[in-house]
């Protein structure tokens, strides 16, 4: 089974947002690169922090 890339799950994610009428389409490529550059920070701080311990 393949993983899939943060890429893939944040494009899921901001479709689905679209189908429930929750963003408008226009702003679906938005909402994706928000989920990635926020799960990468996220990403960064937990092994920083792991670092630092």
């Amino acid at each position: 089974m393949n993983a899939m890339t943060l890429e893939e799950k944040s494009n899921i994610v901001s479709k689905l947002l679209v189908a429930m009428d929750i963003i408008p389409q226009n702003q679906q490529d938005q909402l994706s690169g928000i989920i990635i550059g926020y799960s990468m920070a996220s990403e960064l701080m937990v092994k920083g922090a792991g670092d630092n311990a």
